[in-house]
C-alpha cells in the first residue's frame, strides 16, 4: 500500500511543477498527445510484457500503466475502494474537479458504487474489462466528469492491496487510434493481472522444475557466449564437446530414419517408398520440387509422389530426404540470417559435389551429394553451438583473405569436416561418407579408391566460387583450391562446373 502511495503523491508533485513550469513559459497547461509510430507498436508490447514479468505486487503494474499512459497520451485514474465508495487517488490527462481530487484531504470526497456498478463487479470477480464505456454500469458523477461517451472504448483494471480486489486502474485514449490502445494496453493488463492471481496465491507463472530446466539452457547459452577465443589453442575445443551443445537437437528425425531404412532394403518398391514419403506433408513438397527442378529436367510436369521416385531414383530420394531432415534439426535456419546463409550454401555445396562427381565419372555419383551437405553442416553445427567463435573466424577469414577452414584448423586444430563426420556418425551413415568428410580439406591424407574426399572438398570450392558474381574473383579460389590439383582439374573446367553450380535454381529447394 505505501508503495501504491507513494506513486500517487510522486505523481501529483511532479504534475503539480509540470503546470507551472508550463504557465510560466506561456505553453498551453494541457498535455501534447503523442501517437507512437506504428513501427514501435509491437516493440513496444515485447517490452511491455518483458517489464511485468518482473511484477511482484499491485505497485508495480499502477507504475507500468502511469508510464504507458503518459508516453501515448493516454488518460488514467487510479481508484481505489473507501469505504462504500469509491476515491480517486490520481489523474493523469483528465481534468477532474477539485472536490474529486485531492489526495492529502483529511475527508476525501467519496463517490457511491451500486451493487450493479463496472467496479463491484470487477472486485468481486477479478477479471479484466475492455470495451465501450459501460454507460449503464458505471458511476454517474464520474462518467460526467470523463466526458463518457457510449462508443469510446476503454480499460479498467483491477488490482489486489492487502489480499483485496479494490484497487482499480481506468484508462482511455481520445484520438482515432483509441481502440488500437486500448487492445494492446488489455493483452498486457491481463497478462498482469494473470501474474498478480499467481502471485497471490503463491504460485509462479513457471512452475519450478521448468525452472530449473529454463535456468540450465540459459547457463549453457550463457557459457557458450563467455567462452574467450582470444587465446583459444587447438586441443581446448576438441570436436565432440563442440557437438554435445547441441544436446539432442541433431538426432535424424523419425520419418527419415524409416525411408532410409526402407531405401537400405533391395526389396522396397516405389509403392512403398511413396506411401511413406507421403505421410510427411513437407517432405512429399520437397519431394515434387525436387522432381520438377531444372536440376532433375524431364519432359513432363511431375504431379504425384510415386511418378517423382520414378524419375528420381531411390538414392536421390535419400538425399533430399536428407536435406529435409537436416533443416529439421536446426530450427534457427528459418530465424537466423547467419544460420541460413550456411544453410543455402550446404545445399550448393551437395549440388556441387555431385556435379563433380558425375564429371569424374564416379561409380556412385549421389554419395558425393550427401558428404557435401554434411561437410557443410559441420558449419551449421559449430555457428549454433558457439556463435561467438564462429563470428570470430569468418572475421579472421574476411580479415586475412584466406578461406574459413584453414582458420579453423589454426585455431581449433581441426575444421568444420570433423563436425559434420560427428553428425554422420550419429545418423549411422556409411564409414566411408564419414572418412571423406573429415578428410575433405586434408586431400593428402584421402585414402578414398575415387578420392570421395577431394571431390567433396571440390564442390565446397565450386560453391564458393559460385557466391561471387564477377568471374575474374574465381581464380583466388580456384589457386587456393587443394582439391582441383589434386584431381587434376584445370582453370578452364573449373569455370565451367562454377557456372553449372552457379546457374543451378534452388528456388524451393534450400
Amino acid at each position: 500500500m505505501a508503495q501504491i502511495d507513494d506513486i500517487v503523491l510522486t505523481h501529483h508533485e511532479r504534475s503539480k511543477r509540470e503546470k507551472e513550469l508550463r504557465l510560466l513559459v506561456g505553453v498551453d497547461v494541457a498535455q501534447d498527445v503523442r501517437e507512437p509510430e506504428p513501427e514501435t507498436i509491437l516493440a513496444d508490447l515485447i517490452t511491455g510484457f518483458e517489464t511485468l514479468e518482473k511484477v511482484v505486487e499491485a505497485g508495480d503494474v499502477v507504475r507500468f500503466f502511469v508510464d504507458l499512459a503518459k508516453r501515448q497520451g493516454g488518460r488514467l485514474l487510479l481508484l481505489r475502494n473507501w469505504g462504500e465508495g469509491l476515491r480517486v487517488m490520481l489523474s493523469q490527462g483528465v481534468d477532474l474537479p477539485p472536490r474529486l481530487l485531492d489526495p492529502k484531504a483529511v475527508r476525501p470526497k467519496v463517490i457511491t458504487l451500486r451493487e450493479t456498478d463496472i467496479f463491484t463487479v470487477l472486485a468481486r470477480e477479478k477479471m479484466v474489462f475492455d470495451g465501450p464505456f459501460p454507460m449503464g454500469h458505471f458511476p454517474g458523477e464520474l462518467a460526467e466528469a470523463l466526458g463518457a461517451a457510449e462508443d469510446r472504448p476503454v480499460l479498467i483494471v483491477p488490482l489486489p492491496l492487502r489480499g483485496r480486489w479494490g484497487t482499480f486502474l481506468y484508462l482511455d485514449w481520445l484520438n482515432f487510434q483509441g481502440s488500437d490502445r486500448i487492445r494492446e494496453a488489455a493483452a498486457l493488463a491481463r497478462y498482469a493481472v494473470m501474474r498478480l492471481h499467481s502471485l497471490e496465491h503463491d504460485v509462479l507463472p513457471v512452475g519450478p522444475e521448468t525452472q530449473k530446466i529454463q535456468s540450465a539452457s540459459m547457463n549453457a547459452q550463457r557459457q557458450r557466449e563467455m567462452i574467450g577465443y582470444s587465446d583459444l589453442k587447438p586441443g581446448d575445443l576438441p570436436p565432440h564437446k563442440v557437438y554435445a551443445l547441441l544436446g539432442e537437437l541433431t538426432a535424424l528425425p523419425q520419418v527419415a530414419n524409416r525411408i532410409l531404412e526402407l531405401i537400405g532394403n533391395p526389396r522396397t518398391t516405389a509403392a512403398q517408398l511413396e506411401k511413406e514419403i507421403a505421410r510427411e506433408l513437407v517432405l512429399t513438397a520437397r519431394m515434387l520440387r525436387v522432381a520438377n527442378s531444372s536440376f532433375y529436367v524431364g519432359n513432363s510436369e511431375i504431379k504425384t509422389i510415386r511418378d517423382a521416385v520414378v524419375r528420381l531414383g531411390f538414392k536421390t530420394v535419400r538425399n533430399w530426404t536428407l536435406v529435409t531432415a537436416s533443416r529439421a534439426v536446426f530450427p534457427g535456419v528459418d530465424t537466423s540470417p547467419v544460420l541460413n546463409r550456411i544453410w543455402s550454401r550446404s545445399v550448393r555445396s551437395a549440388i556441387a559435389s555431385q556435379i563433380v562427381a558425375e564429371e569424374l565419372r564416379l561409380q556412385d555419383c549421389e554419395i558425393a551429394f550427401v558428404g557435401g551437405l554434411m561437410q557443410n553442416i559441420g558449419q551449421l553445427i559449430m555457428a549454433r553451438a558457439l556463435p561467438g567463435l564462429f563470428e570470430r573466424i569468418e572475421q579472421i577469414s574476411d580479415e586475412r583473405e584466406v578461406m574459413m577452414w584453414k582458420v579453423e584448423n589454426e585455431l581449433l586444430g581441426y575444421n568444420h569436416g570433423a563436425l559434420g563426420a560427428l553428425l554422420i556418425e550419429d545418423w549411422n551413415l556409411s564409414k566411408r561418407l564419414g572418412q571423406a568428410v573429415r578428410n575433405h580439406h586434408d586431400v593428402q591424407a584421402d585414402t578414398d579408391p575415387e578420392q570421395l574426399g577431394a571431390v567433396i572438398g571440390l564442390g565446397e570450392d565450386l560453391a564458393l566460387s559460385a557466391e561471387v558474381k564477377e568471374p575474374e574473383q574465381w581464380e583466388k579460389v580456384y589457386r587456393d583450391s587443394e582439391a582441383a590439383h589434386k584431381l587434376g582439374v584445370d582453370w578452364e573446367k573449373f569455370c565451367i562446373m562454377t557456372c553449372q553450380v552457379a546457374s543451378a535454381d534452388l528456388d524451393g529447394l534450400d
